[in-house]
């Protein structure tokens, strides 16, 4: 059951003690409090929760901690915007749920940031640019909202899959999260649903088994040769839906039979042929609370029309709308992990993006559009302490598709923009894969009158400057 309203309330009180006795005002949710022109760095939301089952849990999705009160009693801490909050909640009625998105301190921010948000914790495109003023209108609330579970003493929280070719067809290895009150033996069932074609459903049962506590369990699933998933301008992208039901709780998510990898050469083999991959760089927002379906289907389709078949979602996880449109129109997907420049260099903060990493596989390794993992954009300090480290924790996650140790700043070539001439193009710089190049060209007259007023025309940089600091970000495959 999604949640749909909350009271909310811009207040740095730590506890529910510390805050004040009115103020509160009803928001729908997914919310976002800068968009409400706020600028806060905490925001409290109190929902009123529904009795739901033997069970209750809670899936919140915010930016970036999150602590819960429930009837006053503490319940926890969670830390990382792109995936979930999954708590169990005890009975009780009024929940309170503290969601901080702090400003990184001077000295920390920039160069050893701890919050994993990348381009949404500091950017040349986010408001401020690369000032010290970066970090104002903040991406801080609920931005994915909040839905309430049902379940019985064996959960099924989540559903994930990875896929393999064989002989003759397809392995695929599903992944169940069950988290259970006691030691179980249950019968679960698993569906195979075409999603975006006419076709024939698949079904089969499974018996899982385990201990109490919350844990994945495994079922291997052999399959016959299956419509494949293919980039738009080849084929069609046969999309399918895999679904799992167990004790009466059903999840599905999306699933295409497609192969990826990189030859020798370092040519993206797509379902065992050479791909010359068209692409661009993509942030389809900043405040992902205020995207849409509508939005994500615009976008794509923008990027068909300019004849690319690949898209790089820059330095961030973005909204689950924009991935399950590249799944549906046959996009694919070059995914970098939170990470932008600079972050802190000790134990704890590996430790965390391990944990972060391996959540962003099991969030978006089911969607066939995601061809490829990068775990940092153009690391600094980092490069050869933080990279391996989370490359080697992405391959252990996914063996299916190819990874990066980063988007480096040598893959970046920009001639005649920000260093040398545009003829330096010739040498090919960034072969063979160049992730970013280009030079962004003026807004449009009105849009520069606007902003800029009289120093519109004729341009004057040190007003300018600013506005057209940032390169425009795309990249291919190929030969000039």
């Amino acid at each position: 059951m999604r949640v749909e309203k909350a009271w909310f309330l811009a207040d740095g009180a730590e506890a529910p003690e510390g805050l004040p006795e009115g103020g509160f005002r009803e928001v729908a949710l997914p919310h976002q409090w800068s968009l409400e022109g706020i600028e806060a760095e905490v925001g409290w939301y109190r929902l009123a929760l529904p009795e739901a089952g033997p069970r209750r849990f809670l899936l919140s999705f915010g930016d970036y901690y999150q602590e819960a009160w429930l009837d006053g009693t503490y319940l926890g801490r969670h830390e990382g915007y792109f995936f979930p909050w999954v708590l169990e909640l005890p009975k009780g009625k009024e929940l309170l749920l503290r969601v901080s998105a702090p400003k990184e301190p001077l000295g920390v921010w920039p160069r050893f940031k701890r919050q994993i948000k990348g381009v949404f914790g500091q950017h040349d495109c986010r408001p401020g640019g690369t000032t010290a003023r970066g970090q104002e209108r903040g991406t801080g609330g609920l931005w994915g909202g909040v839905e309430v579970w049902a379940r019985e003493e064996v959960a099924l929280l989540g559903l994930a899959h990875r896929l393999f070719p064989r002989p003759g067809g397809w392995r695929l290895w599903v992944r169940l999260l069950v988290d259970a009150q006691r030691p179980f033996r249950e019968r679960a069932r698993l569906f195979l649903v075409p999603a975006n074609f006419p076709g024939e459903a698949l079904e089969r049962e499974a018996v899982l088994e385990g201990e109490a506590g919350r844990a994945w369990r495994e079922v291997v699933w052999d399959l016959p040769e299956m419509p494949l998933w293919e980039v738009w301008e080849r084929g069609f992208p046969h999309l399918f839906r895999l679904e799992a039901d167990l004790l009466g709780a059903r999840l599905g998510v999306p699933l295409g039979f497609r192969t990826v990898e990189v030859d020798r050469e370092g040519w993206l083999l797509l379902n065992g042929k050479r791909l010359f991959l068209r692409g661009t760089n993509a942030i389809p927002t900043q405040w992902l609370a205020a995207y849409s379906e509508a939005m994500a289907q615009k976008d794509v389709a923008l990027l068909k029309e300019a004849n690319l078949n690949a898209v790089r979602v820059h330095a961030h996880v973005t909204h689950p709308a924009f991935y399950a449109a590249c799944d549906r129109e046959g996009v694919l997907v070059w995914q970098d992990f939170p990470l932008q420049w600079g972050y802190a260099p000790d134990e704890a903060f590996a430790q965390e993006a391990l944990r972060q990493a391996r959540a962003m596989v099991e969030v978006l390794g089911a969607h066939p559009s995601v061809y490829l993992w990068c775990a940092q954009n153009e690391p600094t300090h980092n490069r050869h302490a933080l990279g391996p480290l989370l490359a080697g924790a992405l391959r252990a996650a996914d063996p299916t598709r190819p990874v990066k140790e980063a988007s480096d700043f040598r893959e970046h070539p920009y001639p005649g923009w920000y260093r040398g001439h545009y003829r330096d193009f010739l040498a090919l710089p960034g072969a063979p894969l160049p992730s970013e190049f280009g030079a962004q060209a003026l807004p449009r007259a009105e849009l520069l009158r606007r902003v800029l007023g009289e120093a519109a025309w004729p341009p004057r940089w040190e007003v300018s400057k600013l506005a057209l600091m940032h390169p425009g970000d795309s990249y291919a495959r190929g030969t000039t």
